[in-house]
């Protein structure tokens, strides 16, 4: 496959690396919220806690699955 690709035009391959990494980085934090969301999401208090009446859980679910992606994940496409 790594010889159709170096074949391609040079844009083409900006466009499908870009697709391939957003599609990646976004199934990643889909996934790992999902996670979150139905472990320690279920827990009574943490899903009942707000900060002036705005609910906390989908912003720690958010930051702390954008941190477990940065910090332990490797995103390349065969497009690079």
């Amino acid at each position: 496959m790594s010889k159709r690709v170096s074949q391609l035009h040079p844009a083409v391959r900006r466009v499908l690396h870009f697709v391939s990494v957003t599609t990646t980085y976004t199934l990643l934090f889909g996934v790992l919220s999902l996670l979150q969301k139905y472990t320690i999401g279920l827990i009574p208090e943490f899903k009942n806690l707000q900060f002036m009446g705005i609910p906390i859980e989908p912003i720690v679910i958010a930051v702390s699955s954008i941190f477990i992606i940065v910090k332990y994940f490797d995103v390349s496409s065969p497009y690079n």
